[in-house]
């Protein structure tokens, strides 16, 4: 059984290096993320990802953050045993309403660069990351971020129109998730005072629920 693994918005393999998926299966695949077209949709971007780098018909997904919307939009096409999102939402109806109205009024244009490329306080708030080595990693991951694929995808997930649940999807969230907030979302584990980097911060309760939802 194969597991791919969908990293967040802006970042990489990275997010999940602190969780040993070796105990889930012998066979794991990172999605790299690959240059969106002009203009082009969330539903087109699913379709190139699965010709590039889906093979197997037996496989799970598990999605972080942007991660997770992106396995959704993969699933409508190549059906998995099972999709595990973490830190992110299922439908258009669990986006926080302000951000379909900073959408219209696109101010997500407006934010400079630095702000996606440089680690700085605020970024932290929000991403609730408050230990030292997960600072290092979101630095590190921010280093290497493609910045018009991180506005690209930003974009996506504020018009992001997805009404349909499959059914057999898992739903991990954190009680203090900055960016998704918990009170919009119907999650199936809760993880408590975790935030929205919670997969490092919190990855021991995050393996246990991943063993006990895979095996």
């Amino acid at each position: 059984m194969t597991i791919y693994l969908f990293s967040g918005l802006g970042a990489d393999y990275r997010v999940f290096s602190q969780l040993d998926l070796s105990v889930l299966s012998d066979k794991i695949i990172h999605i790299n993320w690959i240059h969106p077209l002009y203009k082009e949709k969330i539903s087109d971007y699913a379709l190139r990802i699965i010709q590039s780098q889906i093979t197997d018909d037996s496989c799970i997904f598990i999605g972080v953050s942007f991660g997770g919307i992106m396995a959704i939009e993969v699933a409508k096409h190549k059906k998995p045993l099972k999709i595990i999102l973490l830190s992110t939402i299922k439908t258009k109806n669990e986006l926080p309403f302000y951000y379909r109205w900073f959408g219209n009024l696109k101010i997500q244009n407006l934010i400079p660069d630095m702000y996606f490329l440089k680690a700085h306080s605020l970024l932290f708030y929000f991403f609730g990351i408050t230990e030292k080595k997960d600072k290092i990693i979101m630095s590190q991951i921010l280093n290497d971020t493609d910045i018009k694929f991180t506005r690209w995808a930003i974009d996506q997930v504020i018009g992001w129109d997805n009404k349909n649940i499959p059914d057999n999807l898992v739903h991990i969230h954190g009680s203090k998730d900055k960016i998704f907030p918990a009170r919009y979302i119907k999650v199936d584990h809760m993880i408590t005072n975790q935030g929205h980097f919670m997969i490092l911060s919190d990855s021991t309760s995050i393996q246990n629920i991943l063993i006990q939802t895979i095996n």
